[in-house]
């Protein structure tokens, strides 16, 4: 005679206590790093700024880059003492992942991009060919003699400006290239100094959601929720259709699952973001796998009973 047991899966995902603080920004380009530049004098136009530009003849060096202050790090050359260069040329490269970007898109944060920058004097600064700010350098048409509106002196010589960026601007999946051209007050300036620090700063486009229009056969028992988790399940058939309503009135179709799958959610500040994918070590139960989950002290507990 067949005997019909019904068998519980326990899978226990422990969470610490600094998981669930939210992460405020993320550091696309450190203070101190290492950078790309040109010191030769020589008028490099607006091609260089382009992110397909060859800098590979360029020289390297950690920042602060320059001369003449106590804070270089990496020593630029000054140019003839009769004819010192106006104009120092800088670019970096950094990557933002497609996983950060397939992350906020459905998640629905939004990256507010801020950098400082240390400046003596003046400065110009792009992203991926087009102009994001500029500080201590006049409005309108640049080009390699421009001079820097004022002189940089005392402790603003290592002062960081910051700057928050257009919200237009954007970063591109994958590479990203920041490029930064320092001008002087003068021909005769005996001291440059140059340094920029960018962040995507998380903006909390969310207040609040609902879900809605769950398509799966046991919708009630594959759902938990508490203040710091929110836990799906999809046994029996994929849930494609779940609803993220925003409080500016927007909404997003996101959160697709496949069968047998369970999917863990972390609450950063009042938005959502995707901590882990449970999935069964069977597959061939994954219409059973799911069908029960709960949330108990920050521990994940996913129930799938079957016959056997």
């Amino acid at each position: 005679m067949k005997t019909s047991l019904l068998s519980f899966i326990l899978l226990i995902l422990f969470i610490i206590s600094s998981q669930i603080k939210a992460k405020e920004s993320i550091n696309f380009v450190p203070v101190g790093s290492e950078w790309s530049y040109s010191d030769s004098g020589i008028d490099l136009g607006k091609e260089w700024i382009e992110p397909d530009f060859d800098d590979s003849e360029w020289k390297k060096g950690k920042t602060v880059i320059g001369f003449g202050n106590n804070n270089i790090v990496t020593t630029a050359e000054r140019g003839d003492t009769d004819s010192r260069n106006i104009t120092f040329y800088f670019r970096k490269e950094f990557n933002f992942s497609e996983t950060i970007t397939d992350s906020f898109s459905k998640i629905g944060k939004r990256l507010s991009l801020q950098l400082g920058i240390l400046r003596d004097d003046g400065a110009i600064i792009y992203l991926n060919g087009q102009e994001i700010a500029r500080d201590n350098m006049p409005d309108g048409e640049i080009n390699w003699n421009t001079l820097a509106s004022s002189s940089v002196v005392g402790t603003s010589e290592s002062t960081y400006y910051e700057k928050s960026i257009d919200s237009n601007i954007k970063l591109k999946p994958g590479k990203n290239v920041i490029a930064v051209e320092v001008h002087q007050i003068s021909p005769g300036s005996g001291d440059l100094g140059f340094d920029l620090h960018l962040d995507a700063v998380i903006e909390e486009r969310i207040s609040g959601f609902t879900i809605e229009n769950i398509t799966s056969r046991h919708k009630g028992s594959a759902i938990d929720l508490n203040d710091y988790f929110l836990v799906i399940g999809a046994p029996h058939s994929p849930i494609n259709d779940l609803t993220v309503n925003y409080a500016d009135g927007t909404s997003y179709d996101t959160w697709e699952l496949g069968t047998g799958e369970v999917q863990v959610y972390k609450r950063l500040n009042s938005f959502w973001v995707k901590h882990s994918t449970i999935k069964s070590s069977n597959p061939d139960r994954n219409d059973f796998f799911g069908h029960s989950v709960a949330i108990y002290n920050n521990t994940i507990v996913v129930g799938a009973p079957y016959e056997d």
